[in-house]
């Protein structure tokens, strides 16, 4: 996961047994990355801990997680970009008690989060959901099923567009065309 500025990279690794969260900075945007470190105050011990979002301002980090039964999204903030963050917290109104959700990326503004689950009332397999807050104050609310995303199969989305039209996801839907195995797919929306 890659801040808009460029100076640092979060992403997770098994380089100590489990999935953690690292960092990896840099003075410029042409320099290479210093070797990761581990992220303080996110990752939990025996808990895979993966990123999947951060803000432009570096406040706020997006991450999946199975510290409890299911896989569930969490949110740590912080105050700035070089403080440490806070005690990561579940993302209140998107995890599903009996169901997995992980790997989510928001818009822009951070008012929408499409992320993975595979809760009851989906196309098949995995899919892609979506919920909204008015403000970032907010909790989100109104979880719905992005169904003209999904297959039968397995949905995740992995990036979304500045402008919030373009989004980058992969299936393994072999109906859908290519050479089998995970697609990665473009999907597009006006203005």
């Amino acid at each position: 996961v890659l801040p808009s500025d460029g100076l640092s990279l979060y992403l997770g690794s098994t380089r100590a047994g489990a999935h953690d969260i690292y960092v990896a900075t840099r003075a410029a945007a042409g320099d290479d990355f210093g070797a990761p470190t581990l992220l303080a105050n996110v990752n939990d011990a025996g808990a895979n801990d993966v990123p999947t979002w951060i803000d432009a301002d570096s406040r706020t980090l997006y991450f999946w997680t199975d510290r409890g039964a299911w896989r569930a999204m969490y949110v740590a903030t912080r105050t700035g970009p070089t403080a440490s963050f806070g005690a990561p917290q579940p993302i209140a109104g998107i995890n599903d008690a009996t169901a997995n959700d992980w790997w989510a990326v928001l818009s822009s503004d951070g008012l929408t989060i499409y992320f993975l689950s595979d809760r009851a009332g989906g196309a098949g397999g995995a899919d892609i959901w979506t919920a909204t807050r008015a403000t970032i104050a907010d909790d989100f609310s109104g979880v719905e099923n992005a169904a003209g995303l999904n297959t039968p199969s397995n949905d995740v989305v992995t990036w979304l567009s500045a402008d919030d039209c373009v989004m980058l996801l992969y299936s393994d839907d072999d109906s859908i065309g290519g050479a089998g195995g995970l697609e990665l797919l473009i999907a597009r929306r006006p203005n």
